[in-house]
């Protein structure tokens, strides 16, 4: 059987990090809304302190329980200043040199 539009589920995990990260939720549901399309939606309030790791780990845990939820598979979308952002948060917090290098 082939998967066609139907089966598309918007999945989206609020971190809670940002005090304004609820708008983010609403602007995807919007989408979704407008496209027809089913969303999921899951709010923590992780704080402004959270690590990545700690963000990345919940955001995937929601994510296969979703996929496990729908039978389906986790496609994830980044914007292309994704390394910018994170290099600019991590000079921000005080990095140096070895806390922006790649493992």
């Amino acid at each position: 059987m082939s998967r066609t539009e139907k089966d598309l589920v918007v999945a989206h995990f609020d971190h809670g990090i940002r005090e304004d990260s609820a708008s983010d939720a609403r602007f995807v549901e919007a989408l979704a809304d407008r496209y027809k399309i089913q969303f999921v939606c899951r709010r923590e309030k992780l704080g402004a302190d959270a690590s990545e790791e700690l963000a990345r780990q919940r955001r995937y845990e929601f994510l296969r329980g979703v996929a496990t939820d729908f039978d389906g598979v986790i496609v994830t979308a980044h914007h292309r200043d994704d390394i910018i952002e994170t290099v600019a948060m991590n000079l921000k917090r005080g990095s140096r040199w070895r806390g922006l290098a790649r493992e």
